[in-house]
């Protein structure tokens, strides 16, 4: 039965299909990815828990090569040591359309809708009729916890579930974690309320969720077909939301759906028209009060749609496979730009810039940044890689083998959103990031327990020979807060905006921030590996020769001096002959 199963997802009529195309070996699904693939599996495997999760491509029947999720685990069958079970779910790919689903015994997707359509269009009253999309949250971490025969009884349970909820309504399991209901509008909260309750108390050990979506057939549409996506749509609106389960398709999504469509329709002319640009925000050292660096961020000029912001057209890009051609320009735009500010004599710093996970897997994209990086002789210095605990979550053998790679040509890695996610610290344990940047707004208040909680990433940080940088800083006091407790940079409003970078450098000029030299910039850095948190006097002087200069004083050595009766004032920037 598994086999045939597996037949059916990689769309082979028949065994004979089946062994032609794998040769009865996972590597003949992984091809070139084989080696990559398997070494990630057992590095996986070698944790406790025997277990392994990765994202790779493997080949179709119909000749055409597709991202899946790979999870699974090490079997202990007698005399079958190396045995390993894989489940195996297609991203972003629906499960073969079958007549009847296996497990369940629902009809099919193609059954489903063809019934649907036939009962609307039947009725004449289409307001009468909801689609119901249901999303079974983290039900692939069941599989890989309980075992799939224990998944494939789960969902039984489901569908049980939702039979005895709509009686005598088409029900359908569109692909592994999701079901679909042509339902009565009439009470159609309180039954999905009940199915969500019914299904959460299933299995409660399992920790799974469930979302519902609500597409209206009588509002936007009479079509179940094409109402497919978009109550998908509405699920997905609340996918992360602890305190809903159930929405809408709304007019606010309709709009969204629409950009999107546009975005991915336009992105390779938005690239070849100029319509995509890199904004620059100041990073600042605050021991010196510098300009030590800027961040490039994507905006979208579009001549039909005005000024989009990385929200209106990011999450577009990534569900269309596309983010990589954004990436990628906005590094050709830091790389030129700094070979103009050279070739000009004008000020330049190094410039951080946003890979994202799919970057990885579309491309090669460390060649792709090398390249751009050497055609417009970039030092790498110059140009520092950030990337999410996202990412680093969902990590596969291309994404660690491309950080590798990074590094070893000598760019900066960095850490955005650290502390963002519950596995931060475990992510510190394998991977050494030169920077971590800590997001003001996560820790959501200014209050002492926030501090207290910033203070010891800060801390943290310098044990472990990492810079840290906070960003989302908007006020004079979150600044002074920040550099009294020794976080080396900061980016935030208060300093500047994303702006054009001839626009923020000038504004930089104008509030009168000093340009970091590369030359400075060990030397700052080494500084910034000193821990300011500490009860005993500290300062730090600097001496040019003709004057000393304190860059840093604490509150310790401020008392101390003033029982003695130094001078008056002290802070960054203070200097004395």
């Amino acid at each position: 039965m598994r086999k045939r199963k597996l037949q059916h997802i990689l769309g082979c009529r028949d065994e004979k299909d089946f062994a032609a195309l794998t040769g009865g070996k996972l590597s003949g699904l992984l091809k070139e990815n084989a080696a990559l693939v398997e070494k990630d599996m057992e590095d996986q495997m070698k944790a406790p828990g025997q277990r392994f999760h990765l994202v790779t491509t493997v080949s179709f029947g119909d000749g055409s090569r597709r991202q899946v999720d790979m999870q699974g685990c090490r079997g202990e069958r007698e005399g079958e040591k190396d045995l390993v079970f894989v489940f195996v779910t297609a991203v972003n790919e629906e499960l073969p359309v079958y007549e009847k689903d296996h497990i369940t015994g629902f009809p099919g997707m193609r059954q489903f809708l063809a019934d649907s359509e036939k009962l609307v269009k039947e009725g004449g009253r289409p307001e009468k009729y909801a689609l119901l999309f249901f999303d079974i949250v983290h039900f692939k971490f069941f599989n890989v916890t309980y075992g799939i025969p224990e998944g494939d009884a789960f969902l039984r349970q489901i569908g049980n579930c939702l039979k005895e909820v709509f009686p005598g309504h088409f029900i359908s399991r569109f692909d592994v974690d999701h079901f679909m209901v042509l339902a009565d509008s009439a009470g159609v909260e309180d039954k999905i309320g009940e199915a969500h309750s019914r299904i959460l108390a299933l299995r409660p050990s399992a920790k799974v969720d469930c979302k519902a979506g609500i597409y209206q057939l009588g509002r936007w549409g009479a079509d179940p077909n094409l109402a497919v996506t978009r109550v998908k749509i509405a699920c997905d609106s609340i996918h992360d939301s602890g305190d809903h389960f159930m929405a809408y398709y709304t007019e606010a999504l309709d709009r969204k759906v629409e950009l999107k469509d546009y975005v991915s329709r336009h992105m390779d002319e938005a690239v070849e028209k100029g319509y995509i640009k890199a904004y620059y925000q100041p990073i600042v050292r605050t021991v010196s009060g510098a300009l030590c660096g800027m961040e490039a961020l994507a905006r979208w000029e579009d001549p039909k749609r005005g000024f989009l912001q990385p929200a209106d057209f990011i999450s577009a890009l990534e569900e269309s496979r596309q983010i990589h051609k954004l990436d990628l320009e906005i590094i050709r735009q830091v790389c030129e730009n700094f070979s103009r500010c050279m070739a000009e004599g004008r000020p330049v710093v190094p410039v951080s810039v946003n890979l994202s996970r799919l970057d990885f897997l579309q491309c090669d994209i460390f060649q792709e940044v090398e390249n751009r990086v050497l055609e417009y002789n970039v030092p790498r210095d110059m140009i520092h890689i950030e990337i999410t605990e996202r990412l680093l979550n969902a990590m596969d053998a291309r994404i660690r083998q491309g950080l590798q790679r990074f590094r070893k040509a000598g760019y900066e890695i960095w850490m955005d959103d650290f502390g963002s996610g519950y596995s931060s610290l475990n992510l510190l344990k394998g991977y050494f990031f030169d920077v971590l940047k800590i997001d003001m707004a996560f820790l959501g208040s200014s209050s002492e327990g926030a501090r207290k909680i910033i203070s010891s990433i800060i801390s943290m940080d310098k044990s472990i020979g990492t810079r840290s940088l906070a960003e989302g800083v908007e006020t004079r006091e979150q600044f002074e807060f920040l550099k009294n407790r020794g976080c080396e940079k900061v980016q935030g409003f208060f300093f500047g905006k994303p702006m054009p970078y001839e626009e923020s450098l000038d504004h930089c000029m104008r509030e009168g921030l000093k340009v970091e030299t590369r030359a400075w910039k060990a030397y700052y850095d080494a500084i910034g590996m000193v821990n300011f948190q500490t009860d005993e006097t500290l300062t730090l002087l600097e001496y040019d020769g003709h004057r000393i200069r304190y860059l840093f004083a604490n509150s310790a050595y401020i008392d101390m001096i003033h029982q003695v009766g130094g001078p008056g004032s002290y802070g960054s920037g203070a200097s004395y002959e």
